[in-house]
């Protein structure tokens, strides 16, 4: 996916920004607004929040919905809450894994080792 993105702005750097971002966070993309959920998301302030312009701002939204395949993509999109840096506040242990992506069997060999250990996955 992030390929079809580079290709679609490889001519717009900036709003290549935009579109990491609104995949990263789990912004949406719908009828020419941005979406964090139902909560429409402004174009200045996602502008002034990405240090870029808000014709940058409106003009990747425009691109990402005049794409078929990036729209069915980013009109899906759903934010999803980041816990890390609360997870102790809130009773949680938390596991980070970084691994190889071409590598098979990195997680199941890690969930076999926490299981052995009897800890519980939530």
């Amino acid at each position: 996916m992030w390929r079809k993105i580079a290709e679609k702005f490889e001519k717009y750097p900036s709003q290549i920004v935009v579109a990491k971002e609104f995949l990263r966070l789990g912004i949406s993309v719908k009828n020419g607004k941005a979406y964090c959920d139902k909560i429409e998301l402004v174009p200045t302030k996602i502008a002034e929040a990405l240090d870029v312009d808000r014709k940058v701002v409106v003009s990747a939204i425009q691109n990402i919905e005049s794409d078929e395949e990036l729209r069915k993509v980013f009109s899906s999109l759903k934010p999803v809450a980041n816990i890390t840096e609360v997870a102790r506040i809130l009773g949680f242990g938390v596991l980070e894994v970084y691994a190889e992506s071409h590598k098979v069997g990195i997680v199941a060999g890690i969930t076999s080792i926490i299981a052995r250990e009897g800890i519980p996955i939530r």
